[in-house]
């Protein structure tokens, strides 16, 4: 009886892996997507714009950010946390009503004094009286940010991942079609804007529409007390990551203080290039709050909190890093193909970004493990810390070394720094510990293998040549030179099988299985 327990138990959380596997391939499938029309925008504004003007553009949307666009003030946390333990449909109303009347309200009051002040921060600031009328824009489109992201978190917390992915691409595709409309229309970086601000409020249609379907919806009143227990768990966190994403945002506008539309111009689209490994993180994150928060819930599964926290990085890893060291080969190509050769100092800027970005996944996943335990005032203490940590260095640095201690600050010592208070916190507060072994083995796979593939840039000249060989190569040498390390065994590839099976995909990934066995049985 003990052992049928057992292997009952075991099957459940190996079923529970692979649902929450599929659940986030589903929706950083569509975050890719979205991330490719991101990449799309970016290469017809970058283009269009041209450096100087792109980087005028990166300045305003860093303000927007710092102010609170693409957040909801930590609602969103607090949705993602309480919602998969609601037990009626009316505590489900309850939670996302509240959600939103608090988030939207701080949204409408961060607008006004925004176009309060647009006038004196673009004259006096940036001393470009033209900025003006893009900063309105920029601060109105918080709004209707907050009120997409809301939407989000709730399909996240409901676990509709399909629904949440198809917003994501919604919001992408329009805002590539708008603001591409409108720049050629010759409405500049006001036209990208405007554009910005018109997927939004499509995006939060689509979605929203999306959420009626799933729950029997009706307004119901805002509480004092509900207003307060979101708050209240949600406040801490978003202290925390208002900082601590608030420090990219306030390195473009230190940045663009000190240096040349130019040069912010290059970091910028590197950035926004570099992003493309951030967004898988993150939206795998989105799925793992919820995740993370049943499993909290179940005992059984609690047990297997560090094996399933783990599993998470050592998964995304596997699959992520082969893709950074490759674009990180032909960034050079990438960037001179697509922006054009203007953007002379963007590849280098992008390797660093893409590296710091990777790096940062403890501290991604961990602040979601942490979160979905509710260890929400010991998180903000470690976050807010580590951030003051940054934004000395990044106050210190830009001034004197410009972009380069920019990229030094946020993307070197930053990201090595949210790593180390994530792994002690983790260790002394939950009792999860990090497995080092087989991350550190993918991590020298790539390392061996980047090398080779820069060599081949100076060997060939094709740029286009270059990109098709490195993929060769890399599909080549990763699945041996991993498998000789032993950073992946029998029951890590059986599980990616499970998942490849799970999405009708494994006709297109059984090759590469194969072909990886092949070494494995070596070891």
């Amino acid at each position: 009886m003990a052992k049928k327990k057992t292997k009952a138990v075991v099957d459940n959380i190996a079923d529970f892996g692979v649902d929450t596997a599929k659940g986030g391939v589903i929706f950083t499938t569509a975050s890719i997507i979205r991330a490719i029309g991101t990449l799309a925008l970016l290469i017809i504004l970058a283009r269009l714009l041209q450096p100087a003007n792109y980087g005028l553009y990166a300045i305003i949307i860093a303000l927007s950010g710092l102010l609170g666009l693409n957040t909801d003030f930590g609602v969103g946390s607090a949705l993602k946390k309480k919602l998969p333990e609601a037990k009626t449909n009316y505590r489900i109303l309850e939670l996302i009503n509240n959600a939103y009347f608090g988030a939207v309200s701080i949204a409408i009051v961060i607008a006004i004094i925004g176009i309060i002040f647009s006038g004196y921060i673009a004259t006096n600031i940036y001393k470009n009286a033209i900025l003006t009328y893009p900063i309105i824009i920029g601060v109105v489109a918080i709004i209707f940010s907050t009120l997409f992201s809301a939407t989000m978190s709730s399909l996240l917390g409901l676990r509709k991942n399909k629904e949440a992915g198809i917003g994501y691409i919604t919001y992408s595709l329009s805002q590539l079609i708008a603001s591409t409309i409108l720049v050629l229309f010759g409405y500049g970086i006001f036209g990208a804007l405007t554009g910005l601000l018109i997927s939004l409020i499509i995006a939060f249609l689509i979605t929203f529409t999306f959420l009626l379907k799933h729950i029997k919806y009706k307004i119901i009143k805002p509480t004092k007390d509900v207003l307060k227990e979101l708050f209240g768990f949600s406040t801490p966190i978003f202290a925390s990551n208002a900082i601590s994403n608030g420090t990219l945002n306030l390195g473009v506008i230190l940045l663009g203080a000190v240096a040349s539309p130019f040069i912010v111009g290059n970091y910028g689209a590197a950035v926004k290039l570099g992003s493309f490994a951030e967004v898988i993180i993150i939206a795998i994150t989105q799925v793992l709050l919820p995740t993370y928060s049943y499993a909290a819930s179940n005992k059984k599964l609690a047990e297997k909190s560090e094996s399933i926290f783990n599993s998470s990085i050592y998964y995304t890893l596997l699959i992520l890093l082969p893709l950074l060291v490759y674009f990180i080969s032909i960034s050079n190509q990438l960037i001179f193909i697509f922006l054009s050769k203007s953007y002379i100092f963007a590849p280098f800027y992008f390797s660093i970004v893409a590296v710091g970005i990777v790096t940062g996944i403890v501290f991604r996943y961990g602040g979601t493990l942490v979160i979905s335990y509710g260890k929400v005032k010991a998180y903000t203490i470690y976050i807010i810390g580590t951030a003051m940590i940054v934004i000395v260095l990044l106050t210190v640095l830009t001034p004197t070394f410009k972009v380069y201690g920019v990229l030094l600050a946020l993307y070197i010592i930053g990201p090595i720094l949210y790593d180390i208070a994530f792994l002690r916190f983790m260790s002394n507060e939950l009792h999860v510990n990090f497995s080092w072994d087989k991350p550190l083995k993918i991590v020298l796979a790539v390392i061996i293998i980047l090398p080779l593939l820069l060599y081949i840039n100076t060997i060939i000249s094709h740029g286009r040549y270059i990109m098709v060989i490195n993929a060769i190569i890399t599909l080549v040498l990763y699945p041996p030179i991993l498998a000789l390390l032993k950073g992946i065994d029998n029951d890590n590839l059986k599980f990616v099988e499970s998942i490849s099976n799970k999405l009708h995909v494994n006709f297109i990934m059984k090759y590469l299985f194969d072909y990886t066995k092949i070494f494995m049985s070596r070891q």
